[in-house]
């Protein structure tokens, strides 16, 4: 991915789903987030990607509504890998991408 898409590889930062499930909400934007929620991914992790309506321009759920969905389908991913050596990284794009501030 650097070497067709280098710009992109520089901007976007995968969460590591274990971070992603201690969040609540309202989830802080990417460039909010502490460095330790993000790592580098290597070829026999695994990256999750999560795509789900905005229901408001400027941020995707200040209410929480979908996290707790969302965490618990997380856990069950973690469940299944637990013990594999790999590694469950997420890109949902509010905390992949920086965003404008509010």
């Amino acid at each position: 991915l650097e070497e067709k898409a280098p710009r992109a590889v520089a901007t976007m930062r995968f969460i590591r789903v274990d971070a992603l499930i201690k969040l609540e909400a309202p989830i802080p934007r990417c460039q909010d987030l502490p460095d330790e929620c993000f790592g580098v991914m290597r070829s026999c992790d695994k990256l999750i990607a999560i795509s789900h309506g905005w229901r408001f321009q400027m941020h995707p759920d200040p209410y929480g509504v979908e996290i707790a969905p969302m965490a618990e389908l997380l856990r069950t991913l973690e469940e299944r890998y637990q013990d594999s050596g790999v590694e469950l990284f997420a890109f949902l794009d509010y905390t992949a991408i920086p965003q404008r501030p509010f």
